[in-house]
């Protein structure tokens, strides 16, 4: 079934199949509001709930969470973020990194951390007030969390600050867990750092092919602070993203990647699957973008820090990046078909908008024509 025709208001009038949104663009960012759907995901009917395992109905349970990332300042920005963060009242707290600027050291990490989420840790070891009764604080390392005694990214350094901060599950450098209809991924990305590698065919690489094969939920999204795709112009890790992190996660069966380290927001589509840079939460300054962009970037923001806000059921999954004082920037919501039928996958059925000089959208191969323009 096709998906239904509604009105898009951009620059120009478009009609497209599937994507509501509004857009402006600034000598300093571009900024996007939108709404994207693709069909032909599949899932199963149970999903596990810590150790247990539960039925659903389709569309009964759900869950909202924040998605936090380059964050652990210590300052006013950070505050912003993390009230706004806390007026959504989520169920829990999702990282992509650098949670503890400039070094990962243990001097800073509860006043970068415990000061503004205290209240999400479970156990918390600090002194900002009391903790949560069960963890909802979910983080995962970024190269600051590893630093500690310095910068030098090639140094093999513990991490043992992050370590002795946060109480994880498995290896607690790289871990998974699921609430409700999503199950986590929780990698880390470091090249230097990490013990079991970072390639596609390392150890963590074919943990976590195991663990999405194995997992039953219908949304399963995989978290790591360096960000396979990124219109940063930073090169350290390769052009246009760290190329290392190219991992087959779409056919592996990942439904989104959520990434930091490059200070913007930004949403990519690629191998039919999301991935978003979410690396403006409190931490360092905003920077800039490429031009041209990272082949299917579709919108693009730096003008402000923010948080993700996920919620998700059996039906839908929808990611919002919401700046701190408040506006939704991007919308973006996945949905399930009607029937569900086989093992959770994408269907190749993308679209992409291209936010740079003409503001088309650009249909996959075997697509019908989805674009009417007027002047």
């Amino acid at each position: 079934m096709r998906p239904r025709v509604l009105r898009v208001t951009i620059a120009l009038s478009l009609i497209v199949p599937g994507l509501v949104g509004v857009t402006r663009a600034t000598a300093q960012s571009t900024v996007v509001t939108s709404r994207l759907v693709c069909s032909g995901l599949m899932a199963s009917a149970s999903i596990k709930r810590g150790e247990g395992t539960a039925c659903l109905s389709a569309g009964r349970h759900s869950v909202r969470f924040a998605v936090i990332g380059d964050y652990g300042s210590g300052d006013s920005l950070e505050k912003d973020v993390a009230d706004r963060v806390k007026s959504w009242n989520p169920d829990f707290i999702a990282t992509v990194g650098d949670n503890n600027y400039p070094q990962g050291s243990a001097s800073t990490i509860d006043r970068n951390v415990g000061q503004f989420y205290h209240s999400y840790i479970y156990p918390y070891k600090g002194s900002y007030g009391g903790g949560a009764t069960t963890n909802r604080f979910w983080p995962i390392f970024g190269h600051r969390d590893w630093d500690n005694a310095g910068v030098n990214r090639t140094t093999p350094l513990s991490g043992k600050p992050y370590l002795n901060y946060f109480t994880l599950p498995g290896n607690k450098r790289y871990y998974d867990f699921a609430r409700g209809p999503v199950h986590f991924f929780m990698l880390d990305t470091d090249p230097y750092r990490e013990r079991d590698g970072t390639s596609s065919t390392s150890k963590q690489a074919m943990w976590l092919r195991r663990r999405l094969a194995a997992a039953k939920q219908p949304w399963k999204l995989v978290l790591g602070h360096h960000a396979p795709y990124s219109s940063n112009p930073s090169t350290i890790y390769g052009i246009h993203g760290a190329g290392y992190m190219r991992w087959p996660f779409a056919a592996w069966g990942a439904t989104a990647i959520l990434s930091g380290f490059y200070h913007s927001y930004e949403r990519i589509f690629r191998d039919g699957i999301a991935y978003f840079v979410l690396g403006v939460s409190g931490g360092n300054d905003e920077t800039g973008f490429t031009d041209p962009p990272v082949a299917g970037s579709q919108f693009r923001n730096n003008s402000d820090h923010g948080a993700v806000l996920v919620t998700a059921d059996r039906k839908h999954i929808t990611f919002q990046f919401v700046s701190r004082s408040g506006e939704t920037i991007d919308s973006y919501t996945i949905r399930l078909p009607h029937r569900l039928r086989g093992s959770a996958r994408l269907a190749p059925y993308t679209r992409a908008v291209d936010t740079r000089e003409s503001w088309r959208v650009r249909p996959s191969a075997g697509d019908a024509p989805i674009v009417r323009s007027r002047q």
